[in-house]
């Protein structure tokens, strides 16, 4: 029972205020974290980190707080934290709710994707191509289901994007879920060579070019003239930005090859991976793509087609007369 002394009336109550005032109930940290550690194997407690994005407006936030009482209701732990602030990835939960459009879920993809924790969408952005559930659907049905793992795991390929100098050094490492953009930042064509598996497949002049996953095929991708993917297909897209020739057209390449591009002259080019400005050059450089060895865990509570959601999504699936 609930008194002034112990005012907690489940342990999952007691584990919580541990959590966030170890030093106002525990001696040291360490006491601490050893007693969570105790009384979470008695209770099996399970946390989950509410991803919400400000930027998309205050309201994220508001539907976050609901979650989490829900959540409370069902006896599980939760963290709230805004991905427009530092820190927000520095937590180890066991799910990720993320409450925003697909750019939010990209975004914790790319930060939690190497550590296979499962994530559930929820959109509250304009498209949501990712996204599992809508605001209304949210529902104590939907989030007892999430706790007791009753729900299909779609497992997305991701890309693995290396950034290599003219020596060959490794700059720096990315995993991608979208695509990789190489594109011309002024009017001037960019020239590229193109190698799979170590042999040049051709030289190509234009806007850019964009190396896609399968999940890319309905972003950036897809609005350049490429095709829409099975997600559930594990292969490469290859798909030229604006090409000036009209012959070069989407390649779609095994996932078990490496795609290597490079510049041909001093040309300004950018480099964007999912929608983020990565580096901007005009010196030698080679990018290097190939699957990579995670995959992106999507939570799908609903059963929800694929292909279904491509035509809802893009406006495709209109009634006659409408």
């Amino acid at each position: 029972p609930r008194s002034t002394l112990f005012p907690y009336t489940t342990l999952f109550d007691l584990v919580g205020a541990l959590r966030h005032h170890p030093a106002r109930y525990s001696p040291s940290v360490t006491t601490s974290n050893k007693l969570i550690s105790e009384l979470e194997g008695e209770i099996n407690i399970m946390t989950i980190l509410l991803v919400h994005n400000s930027q998309i407006g205050a309201h994220t936030c508001f539907v976050a707080q609901k979650i989490a009482n829900i959540l409370h209701t069902l006896d599980t732990d939760s963290i709230i934290a805004d991905i427009s602030q530092p820190g927000w990835d520095s937590y180890q939960p066991e799910s990720i709710i993320i409450l925003g459009g697909d750019g939010t879920i990209i975004k914790v993809a790319g930060q939690y994707a190497q550590q296979d924790i499962p994530v559930l969408g929820i959109n509250m952005g304009t498209i949501g191509f990712l996204s599992n559930l809508e605001v209304h659907e949210i529902s104590t049905k939907f989030m007892s289901d999430l706790l007791s793992g009753n729900y299909q795991l779609d497992e997305r390929m991701m890309l693995e994007v290396s950034i290599c100098d003219q020596y060959d050094h490794v700059i720096s490492r990315y995993l991608s879920l979208n695509e990789v953009c190489i594109k011309t930042v002024a009017s001037h064509m960019a020239a590229l060579g193109i190698e799979i598996d170590g042999k040049l497949h051709t030289h190509y002049r234009g806007d850019g070019m964009l190396i896609a996953s399968p999940t890319g095929s309905t972003a950036y991708s897809l609005s350049a003239g490429g095709p829409i993917v099975d997600p559930e297909l594990e292969v490469i897209l290859i798909t030229p930005l604006l090409s000036y020739l009209l012959s070069k057209r989407t390649l779609v390449v095994a996932s078990n090859k490496v795609i290597t591009l490079f510049n041909l002259d001093k040309t300004m080019i950018a480099i964007c991976i999912d929608g983020q400005d990565i580096i901007t050059t005009d010196e030698p450089f080679q990018i290097i793509v190939k699957k990579a060895r995670n995959h992106f865990k999507l939570i799908n509570l609903k059963g929800r087609d694929f292909f279904a959601s491509v035509d809802r999504r893009l406006g495709q699936n209109c009634q006659p007369g409408s």
